[in-house]
């Protein structure tokens, strides 16, 4: 075989290998694409920061984690709590009526003044025991419009020095306000006691 011949039969043979080789090398570079991606890097991807669950659950924890905020990413929100019933509660009401209180007592009425007559006497001498009729007659026909007193200054002879009396009968008026107007000594009878009175203004009225 010729020199050139010889020359030409080696270039073909060469580019024939290099051509199976070529082939060969893009096989292995298609059957393991991932092994060329993790090491071409010659890094490990740092793995993201664990965040702490906070208050607002896990919802905002998952968003945290994913860069997603919070709002977009809860797709349910929970429902807000039910308000508390904060109306006050309607009192209850007795079926009972109210114990009435007992109405306070009036105060009773002062006794209305009268005007008075004390005769002061004794129960055994003659004027006296004429006098005696006399106020009984006065006590029943002008009760309530006169008060008589009598006193036996025999038996209580304090009496007759408490008024001052000379002798006995005596006969001592007083008005309404228990002020003395006027005395008599001696028997007195009932029309010029009721004229004694009258005169000082003291109308006892007709008698009953």
């Amino acid at each position: 075989m010729s020199g050139p011949k010889r020359l030409l039969t080696l270039i073909v043979v060469a580019a024939a290998i290099v051509t199976v080789l070529g082939v060969k090398s893009a096989n292995q570079r298609k059957q393991a694409p991932s092994e060329t991606k993790a090491t071409a890097g010659q890094v490990c991807p740092t793995p993201p920061p664990t965040t702490k669950e906070s208050d607002a659950g896990p919802t905002a924890t998952r968003a945290a984690e994913t860069g997603t905020p919070a709002v977009q990413a809860a797709k349910h929100p929970a429902p807000p709590q039910a308000a508390k019933d904060t109306a006050k509660p309607m009192p209850q009401t007795s079926a009972q009526p109210p114990t009435a209180k007992p109405a306070k007592p009036a105060p009773a009425a002062k006794p209305k003044a009268l005007p008075k007559l004390v005769d002061l006497g004794a129960k055994s001498c003659i004027p006296c025991k004429m006098m005696a009729g006399v106020l009984d007659q006065l006590t029943k026909e002008y009760g309530g419009r006169l008060k008589v007193v009598f006193y036996d200054v025999w038996e209580n002879p304090q009496a007759g020095k408490d008024y001052g009396i000379r002798v006995i009968p005596t006969q001592i008026f007083f008005d309404t306000s228990g002020k003395e107007f006027f005395r008599h000594e001696g028997y007195m009878p009932k029309e010029d006691i009721l004229a004694a009175f009258k005169q000082h203004g003291i109308d006892l009225g007709a008698g009953k």
